[in-house]
């Protein structure tokens, strides 16, 4: 399956990830996403920067638009948290409810008001 199916990274999210790690000055970072337990809805999404991906995670990149040196994001995801978000969409959203990261999962049968926890 490619990558583009697995998971897509907007625009948005891969300019904030970007601007991110400008404000951490370590362009080396990598946005990590998995899956936890908890949150209303059962499970919730985690974001976390890390310097190094694991042997197991899966990798994806997403080169910002507009962009003359050539750079991108990368999010790096372990192959469990994959399994629920397969085919998924990470986001950046800026709205009522404030800044944030969203995730457009498929695999979810319901998802709270906060966009951070979900069933499946």
């Amino acid at each position: 399956m490619s990558e583009t199916k697995l998971l897509n990274i907007t625009a948005s999210a891969a300019e904030k990830v970007h601007n991110l790690k400008t404000q951490e000055q370590n362009m080396s970072l990598l946005l990590r996403i998995s899956i936890t337990g908890g949150g209303c809805h059962g499970f919730q999404y985690k974001f976390a920067f890390e310097d190094q991906a694991r042997d197991d995670d899966f990798s994806f990149s997403k080169s910002l638009e507009d962009n003359a040196h050539n750079e991108s994001v990368t999010i790096i995801i372990d192959p469990i948290s994959l399994g629920y978000l397969r085919g998924s969409e990470v986001d950046y959203l800026q709205d009522a409810k404030g800044d944030r990261f969203i995730i457009r999962n498929p695999n979810a049968s319901t998802t709270c008001g906060c966009d951070r926890s979900f069933t499946t």
